[in-house]
């Protein structure tokens, strides 16, 4: 286990979710100064792609029109960065994610303090 009682875990993971969170913050605030790529660099925090989709979504409802399947693939305004692409980071996200976390569990002693050989 990374932390022993439940208070720190719940301490450390809250520090966890702010610390990814905050880049969302600061893009969504530089957001139409933002190039196509720094937004792409971004949305490897998965908070910050699931930010920028709900903006997403939030402009097209906006609009009147709705996030719809047809306009999945079109920026919701004059940009380069649609919801597909926020949906495609989310998937390389939950990828990176998963591989991390089965690394670790190999890596990270177990409860006898060996850890696993690779």
């Amino acid at each position: 286990a990374v932390v022993s009682t439940q208070s720190t875990g719940a301490v450390v993971s809250a520090v966890v979710f702010y610390s990814m969170y905050l880049p969302y913050t600061i893009a969504s605030l530089q957001e139409e100064n933002m190039d196509f790529w720094m937004k792409l660099i971004a949305c490897f925090s998965s908070t910050t792609a699931f930010g920028f989709g709900m903006l997403h979504v939030a402009r097209y409802e906006e609009q009147g029109v709705g996030l719809q399947w047809d306009n999945f693939h079109v920026p919701p305004r004059t940009q380069q960065f649609s919801t597909l692409h926020v949906f495609y980071m989310m998937i390389t996200d939950f990828i990176v994610y998963i591989l991390l976390a089965l690394y670790f569990e190999r890596v990270l002693p177990t409860k006898c303090g060996v850890s696993a050989r690779l």
